[in-house]
């Protein structure tokens, strides 16, 4: 929530001083969550995790909180229902698309299928092992 608080003042002042200035303040939120979003791959530090996961959050909503803004302040007002509509579409389109392009890129399957015959190679308590251990660990600490 703050983000996209933070985001709509940041927007709004500088759409005050620049023609584009909310897609400065979008661009800003972009590039500035890049580090947040590389850190929560590749931290094995539960802690580093959860900071970096706050910090992407805090400049997804600084992007999102501009996204219908940025484009009302390009398109007439006669206009705007359909440039938020292909926007969405758009949107949706692509995101499905980049489902099914990962899901059945060359050799993925294969791989899949091999993977579960590793899996039902292995005894049945070292194929539970890593549930009792989730299930460890999200059990309360009595203090």
């Amino acid at each position: 929530m703050l983000g996209v608080i933070s985001g709509g003042v940041l927007a709004d002042r500088l759409a005050r001083r620049h023609r584009g200035g909310r897609m400065i303040a979008q661009a800003i939120g972009l590039l500035a969550g890049v580090p947040f979003i590389f850190m929560t791959g590749w931290t094995l530090s539960v802690p580093v995790l959860i900071a970096a996961m706050a910090g992407f959050g805090y400049f997804k909503g600084l992007y999102d909180a501009n996204i219908w803004a940025s484009l009302h302040d390009v398109v007439a007002v006669e206009r705007r229902a359909t440039g938020v509509g292909l926007m969405n579409a758009v949107g949706w389109i692509g995101g499905g698309f980049a489902a099914g392009r990962d899901r059945h890129r060359r050799g993925a399957l294969r791989h899949e299928r091999r993977d579960q015959r590793r899996l039902r190679r292995l005894p049945r308590r070292r194929r539970a092992a890593p549930v009792r251990v989730t299930v460890r660990f999200m059990r309360p600490s009595h203090a």
